[in-house]
C-alpha cells in the first residue's frame, strides 16, 4: 500500500507562499477561553481562583483561567499546557499562579512561582514573551528550555538548557545562555553559576512509571504472598488488596511491607510507597531484594539518578553480582544518560543467561544505534522469559521503528495478550498502524492507550503522526506538545513536532526543534536529512550541506526512511544540497555514500544524473517501484 508522507521539499513553496499571504498560526488546543489545561497529575494537587480563599482538588483535563493558582503536594507532579504553546511541569510542593497569557493585544505571558520547582519549554508562534516571576527575580524568555527552583526564603536558581533568559531584579540583571545557571536572592543582584552537568537538573521531568511486578520475581516470594503477586501482574488492585489482607497475618512482616509498597506503587500512591520503601532499606540487612529495586525506581522517577545508583550499589554489597540488581543499575545509568557507565556495569555479566540482563542489554544496544544487537537481545529475553510482556513489546517496538510491520505487529499483539495494560504498547501498535496507513486501526489503538493513560507520550506522538498524515498539522502540533511536556527527551516526538511547525510556516521553530532532536538521538540521520531539506528550501545552501554531511555520517544507524517523501527528481536525497550549489559531481558522490536501496529518493536522484537511457530508466523504475507516490 502506498504511504502518505511529509513532502517537505514539494510543499516548501506552497507553505512559504501561504505563510506570507496568511500566516498559519496554530496553537495548543486547550478549552475555549482557558489560559491553560492540566494534562497530567501524579499524586495530589490543588487549584483555586484568584478570588477564592479555599483550595479545591485539581483534576485531569481541568481548564485554568487567568489569575488561577495551582499547587502540588508532597510526592506529586503536574503538567500544564498553555494556550500560547508553553509547556510546563511542576515538581512536588510547588505553587504557581497564571497571572496572564499572551494575546494579540497583550503579547506577554506572566506566571508567578511562589515556591517549589518548575520546568518550562516555550516556542511562540507570534514571537511573544514569557515572564516568570519569583520572590527574588524575574526570568524573561522568548523561546527556551529551562528549570527554575524557589526555596522557602525566596532564593531562586535558574538553569537554562537551550536559548537565552534575561534574569533580573531591582538590583541587577544577567543574561543566562544554554547550559548556564544563575542564582538570585531577595534584595541581591543575580549572579551566574557554573554547573558541571546542567541536564542533571531536569532528570525529574520524565514520564517514568514504576512497575513493581518484575521486581517481585527477583527472589522467591513466600507462598502466602504468591497470590498477591499474581493479581498484581493482572493489574487488579482491588483483588491485590484483598489477597494481601488475607496473607497479612501469616506472611513475614518484612515481606508484607514489600507488598504494601508494591500495591501503593501500582495504585500511583508514590508518597506512601516512598515512605515505606525508605524505612525498609534503612534496615540494610532485613529488607528483601524487591524493596531495593522498587526504591531505585522511585528515586529514578523523582530525578534522583545518583541516589538510585547508590541504592543499588548498596544492595549489591549484600547480593554480589545479582543479575536483577546489575540490570537495574545499568538501566538507571542509561536513563541518566551515562551510557558508557551502563556498558561497564554490564560487561562482567556477559554470558549470564537472565531475562533482565537481556532486556537492559537490548536497551543499551538500541541507545547506541546497534539494530542487530537490539533485535538479538530482545529475542534472547523472549527465550529466557516467554511470559514477560516487556520482551515482546521491546522487540515489536524495535521492528516498528524499522517499519517492518509483520514482526512488529505480531510481537506487539503478543505483548498485549500477556499484559493488556502494558505502558506504551497500545501507543506503539497505533504508531505502527499509522506508518502503514491503517488509520482506523491506529485510531482505535490510540483511543485505548489514551483512555488508560491520557498522558501516554508514545500514543500522543503517534496520534500527532496520524494527524500529520491526514493533513491536519494544527491538531498534530497539539498532540506533539502534549507528548513533549510529558517526556521532553523523546526524540521521535521532537522530529515530527518540527515537521508540524514547518507545515504551519513556523520555520525557525522547526529548525530549533530538529536541533533538539539531533541531541536527543545523536545516531539518527533523519533529523539531519530534514534539516538539509529545510535549509535548501530556505535558500541556505551552506547549512544544507553541513546537515547533509552529518546525515551521511549517521546512515549506518538508519532505522527507516519510509515516512520521508520524494518528488520525481528525488529532491529529498542528501545529494540535493550540493546539487543546489551546482556541484553535480560532489552531489552524485554524496548520493552514492547515502544510497539506501529501499527508498525511492536514492534511485530517483541518481536517475536524474546517470548517463545513458538504460541506466537512467533502470534507476527511474526502481524509484517508482519503491515509492509509487512519487510517480
Amino acid at each position: 500500500m502506498s504511504h502518505p508522507k511529509f513532502r517537505l521539499s514539494a510543499l516548501a513553496a506552497l507553505v512559504a507562499a501561504t505563510a506570507a499571504a496568511c500566516p498559519l498560526v496554530a496553537q495548543a488546543t486547550v478549552p475555549a477561553g482557558a489560559a491553560a489545561e492540566i494534562i497530567s497529575l501524579q499524586g495530589t494537587g490543588d487549584q483555586r481562583a484568584a478570588s477564592a480563599a479555599d483550595w479545591g482538588p485539581a483534576r485531569l483535563a481541568q481548564a485554568l483561567a487567568q489569575g488561577d493558582f495551582v499547587r502540588t503536594r508532597q510526592a506529586a507532579k503536574m503538567a500544564l499546557l498553555f494556550a500560547d504553546d508553553t509547556q510546563l511541569r511542576l515538581h512536588q510542593n510547588t505553587v504557581l499562579q497564571v497571572k496572564g497569557v499572551a494575546t494579540p493585544a497583550q503579547p506577554v505571558t506572566t506566571l508567578l512561582l511562589n515556591a517549589g520547582r518548575a520546568w518550562t519549554q516555550t516556542k511562540r508562534a507570534d514571537g511573544s514573551r514569557l515572564n516568570l516571576e519569583t520572590p527574588a527575580a524575574t526570568a524573561a524568555i522568548r523561546g527556551t528550555d529551562w528549570d527554575i527552583s524557589v526555596e522557602d526564603d525566596g532564593r531562586t536558581l535558574i538553569t537554562v538548557l537551550s536559548g537565552t533568559v534575561e534574569f533580573s531584579n531591582a538590583q541587577g540583571s544577567v543574561s543566562v545562555g544554554a547550559n548556564e545557571a544563575a542564582l538570585a536572592e531577595v534584595g541581591k543582584a543575580p549572579v551566574k553559576l557554573v554547573l558541571s552537568q546542567p541536564r542533571d537538573r531536569i532528570q525529574w521531568v520524565n514520564a517514568l512509571r514504576a512497575d513493581p511486578v518484575p521486581h517481585l520475581s527477583a527472589e522467591p516470594v513466600p507462598a502466602a504472598l504468591a497470590p498477591v503477586r499474581d493479581v498484581l501482574a493482572a493489574r487488579d488492585l482491588a483483588a491485590a488488596r484483598a489477597a494481601l489482607a488475607q496473607a497479612r497475618t501469616t506472611a513475614a512482616p518484612v515481606w508484607v511491607d514489600v507488598f504494601d509498597a508494591a500495591v501503593a506503587l501500582q495504585a500511583g500512591d508514590l508518597l506512601a510507597a516512598r515512605g515505606s520503601l525508605a524505612r525498609q532499606v534503612a534496615a540494610v540487612d532485613a529488607a528483601p531484594l524487591p524493596a531495593w529495586l522498587m526504591q531505585s525506581d522511585v528515586q529514578l522517577m523523582e530525578g534522583e539518578g545518583a541516589a538510585a545508583a547508590g541504592t543499588l550499589r548498596t544492595a549489591l554489597q549484600r547480593w554480589p553480582a545479582h543479575p536483577a540488581l546489575v540490570a537495574q543499575l545499568a538501566r538507571v545509568q542509561i536513563l541518566s544518560d551515562r551510557v558508557d557507565e551502563a556498558a561497564a556495569t554490564l560487561a562482567p555479566a556477559q554470558g549470564t543467561a537472565h531475562a533482565d540482563l537481556a532486556l537492559v542489554g537490548a536497551e543499551l544496544a538500541r541507545r547506541r544505534g546497534d539494530a542487530r544487537g537490539t533485535l538479538a537481545a530482545y529475542a534472547e529475553a523472549q527465550t529466557l522469559a516467554p511470559g514477560d510482556a516487556r520482551a515482546w513489546q521491546g522487540l515489536g517496538s524495535a521492528h516498528a521503528e524499522r517499519e517492518d510491520p509483520r514482526p512488529a505487529r505480531e510481537n506487539l499483539r503478543r505483548a498485549l495478550q500477556l499484559s493488556p495494560q502494558s505502558p506504551g504498547a497500545w501507543g506503539e501498535l497505533g504508531t505502527l498502524e499509522t506508518f502503514v496507513n491503517q488509520f482506523t486501526e491506529a485510531g482505535q489503538a490510540f483511543a485505548t492507550a489514551l483512555g488508560d493513560n491520557p498522558a501516554d507520550y508514545v500514543a500522543l506522538t503517534g496520534q500527532g503522526l496520524l494527524h500529520l498524515k491526514q493533513g491536519q498539522p494544527d491538531a498534530a502540533l497539539d498532540a506533539f506538545l502534549r507528548a513533549g511536556v510529558m517526556e521532553p527527551r523523546y526524540a521521535r516526538a521532537k522530529t515530527w513536532t518540527a515537521v508540524a511547525y514547518y507545515q504551519l510556516g513556523r520555520h525557525q521553530d522547526a529548525l530549533a526543534t530538529l536541533q533538539q532532536a539531533t541531541v536527543l538521538d545523536d545516531k539518527d540521520p533523519v533529523p539531519y536529512m530534514l534539516l538539509a531539506q529545510i535549509h535548501t528550501d530556505l535558500f541556505r545552501p551552506g547549512e544544507a550541506v553541513e546537515a547533509a554531511r552529518a546525515a551521511v555520517a549517521r546512515m549506518p544507524y538508519l532505522k527507516s526512511l519510509n515516512q520521508v517523501a520524494n518528488d520525481q527528481k528525488g529532491s529529498a536525497n542528501l545529494g540535493a544540497s550540493l546539487a543546489f550549489f551546482g556541484m553535480e559531481d560532489w552531489a552524485l558522490e554524496m548520493a552514492q555514500q547515502s544510497f539506501y536501496p529501499y527508498w525511492g529518493g536514492s534511485h530517483l536522484f541518481m536517475a536524474d544524473r546517470y548517463a545513458g537511457e538504460f541506466n537512467k530508466n533502470s534507476a527511474l523504475f526502481q524509484g517508482f517501484l519503491t515509492d509509487p507516490m512519487a510517480f
